[in-house]
């Protein structure tokens, strides 16, 4: 049920009107210090008088009060329908339309003016059910994309977006910690995106090196004149965000006066612009992300209380070296997604793909897809059969396009060693074997040949060559 205000001074006539809004939510002013107070309640549709008193007992009803309610209303309810009610035929609907760009204004003087006005409020709601519907249906294609992005299936991801999905369900503030490039952004835009508020707006900030002064007037807003070059007034991301979500990247280092303001705004959910005095309710889900927080608090360059105010749910995305297996399906999807993008051919080769598992990824999903967008916009619509070299990647000895066989050399010995199970004797002879096998088909069998090309005696290479079976 949808929720209107009705603002006039006259009791027969707010009557008539609750009377004839009965499938609405009708809250009820009788003049502008209770309509100000009635706008906390969120109405979404504002019928008012332009001619209203300032106060309940006053005899006085002025224009300049219906203007100032207008002016509240902007501020407070930014896209809430109005509907302005009036005598005074001088004030057309344009000048009204200025102060919201949904208002309508209604001549009571005349016959009958009631019915159209509550004409005007139902098609007005039909609109807006109709563009709710197609933001509902955006939200659900950008959600479905968003489930595309975020690829893998090890335990370290699936976890991630369990939780994920969990902090979604509710309205707490969420800190989001992992590597550069972990993808921590997607992970944001997923919590928005399967909250109630996904039909709000999801407005990101960068927090870092924005000068203090300019770091409020983006967070907060301002007043005209408030600073030299404050020639207008221009609301600030919390505005931006209301009803929504705001995602503040980088929050580690946002400067200590901003973190201070931060902090009250959380608590008390109101903030003031800067040159402003009037406090502004607000009603956003903040959600933030750093790659270690609590190391900045450790090194005293971050507000500890704001550390615990903001980490009432924590989520960590685990670098893309503890995810198992995931390199390679993040690889192939973002191969698929450039092939089409840039109507390229291209492919893994066997020792690229080994690369891609053994290669440490410092910058995480964001160098991998870097990598392969670079590897196939160069390689221009042509059937490339992609190496290691292509995509820029340093491989480690014992991997990548190295023989068949070799790659695995250096993760057997790594994981008998975690397991205690190393056997020097063991690691040798397995070396010898692999040496041996690639050389030995190299040169088609040749044992001569192949002993002459790693550097022993061939008696050496038919020992091995009877040891290994080969």
């Amino acid at each position: 049920m949808r929720k209107v205000l009705v603002v006039e001074d006259r009791d027969s006539v707010r009557r008539a009107l609750k009377s004839k809004l009965g499938k609405y939510k009708v809250m009820e002013a009788s003049c502008l210090d209770e309509a100000v107070k009635a706008l906390s309640g969120d109405p979404e549709i504002i019928i008012t008088d332009l001619s209203i008193p300032k106060q309940a007992d006053s005899k006085t009803d002025r224009y300049e009060n219906g203007l100032e309610l207008l002016n509240r209303v902007r501020e407070h309810c930014p896209s809430a329908g109005v509907f302005v009610m009036t005598i005074f035929s001088e004030f057309d609907s344009e000048m009204i339309g200025a102060f919201n760009k949904a208002s309508q204004l209604i001549i009571k003087t005349q016959d009958d003016w009631l019915t159209p006005l509550v004409k005007k409020v139902d098609d007005y709601c039909v609109k807006l059910d109709s563009s709710e519907e197609i933001e509902r249906s955006r939200q659900d294609v950008i959600y479905e994309a968003l489930k595309k992005e975020i690829v893998g299936d090890s335990h370290a991801i699936t976890s991630v977006l369990k939780l994920a999905d969990k902090a979604a369900g509710s309205d707490a503030t969420v800190l989001i910690t992992g590597e550069t490039g972990t993808g921590k952004e997607l992970i944001a835009r997923r919590i928005h995106a399967l909250s109630s508020r996904k039909n709000g707006p999801m407005v990101t900030y960068n927090c870092a090196n924005i000068p203090e002064n300019l770091a409020e007037s983006l967070l907060f807003g301002h007043k005209k004149g408030s600073f030299t070059d404050a020639k207008e007034k221009r609301a600030g991301k919390f505005a931006m965000a209301e009803k929504g979500s705001l995602f503040l990247d980088e929050f580690g280092e946002m400067s200590p006066a901003v973190q201070a303001k931060l902090l009250r705004v959380l608590e008390t959910h109101e903030y003031e612009p800067l040159g402003g005095d009037d406090p502004i309710c607000s009603d956003v889900r903040v959600i933030c992300a750093y790659k270690d927080l609590k190391q900045k608090v450790t090194e005293g360059k971050f507000r500890e209380d704001l550390y615990y105010r903001v980490n009432i749910l924590s989520i960590h995305l685990p670098p893309i070296r503890e995810r198992e297996n995931d390199v390679i399906l993040l690889a192939d999807h973002f191969l698929g997604v450039f092939n089409a993008q840039y109507f390229g051919a291209c492919s893994f080769s066997v020792g690229c793909g080994e690369a891609i598992k053994n290669y440490p990824w410092p910058g995480n999903v964001r160098e991998l897809k870097s990598a392969i967008e670079r590897a196939v916009c160069n390689a221009s619509g042509e059937p490339v059969e992609l190496t290691a070299s292509d995509l820029g990647i340093n491989v480690p000895v014992g991997s990548g396009d190295l023989p068949e066989g070799m790659e695995s050399v250096e993760r057997k010995i790594c994981n008998s060693l975690m397991d205690n199970d190393f056997n020097l004797d063991k690691a040798h002879s397995y070396l010898n074997y692999l040496i041996l096998k690639n050389a030995l088909a190299l040169e088609n069998g040749n044992v001569t040949q192949a002993a002459k090309r790693i550097g022993i005696a061939r008696e050496t290479a038919q020992r091995w060559k009877k040891l290994f079976i080969l």
